[in-house]
């Protein structure tokens, strides 16, 4: 596998920072069910409904990214990969806003940054097809980190190799096949530095 790896695409929430979002209690304030996905569930609701959801996701987005800390390891992780000049992106469900408010609190930067500003969003593969294209790298030489099913269904969708972050979280869904499956950020970097 040498010389695998040119770009690395991350999910951001529970991938670069750590996981802050408490999915459930987001769905109880919106009132609606805990088994489906906030902007899916919105798209054939009122006007007035989703505009009161979509301030209250706004208002947890922005706690979030003044409130959130890098996930662990990701700071070496990302050193790592600038100085093996692997393109990095991030492909996520948040608002452009909230990224850049964690982006700066941090200095973090990214070759290619992809949100729901953008439709379609992900899991559409037409989000990933967008990263590749920004970063102009075969998809097979591309590995997408993330902590959901969403973050690898779009991946091996789109082609790529695929890990995906437990956080230590023993309540994780494997039908999504991954190609790697890592506790932390640290196994991750073991992982790419034997693949690159």
């Amino acid at each position: 596998m040498a010389d695998k790896i040119k770009g690395v695409v991350f999910d951001f929430d529970g991938t670069v920072t750590k996981p802050f979002f408490d999915f459930g209690l987001i769905k109880d304030e919106i009132g609606m069910p805990r088994d489906r996905l906030i902007i899916e569930y919105l798209e054939d609701k009122s006007e007035e409904f989703c505009r009161k959801a979509q301030q209250i996701l706004d208002k947890w987005e922005l706690r979030a990214a003044e409130e959130a800390e890098l996930n662990d390891h990701f700071p070496e992780l990302l050193k790592f990969l600038n100085k093996k000049n692997i393109k990095t992106a991030i492909l996520t469900r948040n608002k452009m806003e909230s990224v850049k408010i964690v982006m700066e609190r941090f200095g973090l930067s990214f070759d290619y940054i992809d949100t729901r500003d953008k439709e379609p969003i992900k899991p559409h593969p037409d989000s990933m097809e967008r990263v590749i294209n920004s970063l102009k790298i075969n998809p097979e030489h591309i590995l997408t980190i993330g902590d959901y099913e969403h973050d690898i269904h779009c991946g091996k969708h789109a082609g790529t190799l695929t890990m995906y972050l437990t956080n230590r979280n023993s309540d994780y869904d494997l039908s999504a096949e991954p190609d790697f499956i890592v506790d932390d950020l640290k196994e991750g970097l073991d992982i790419i530095r034997s693949i690159i």
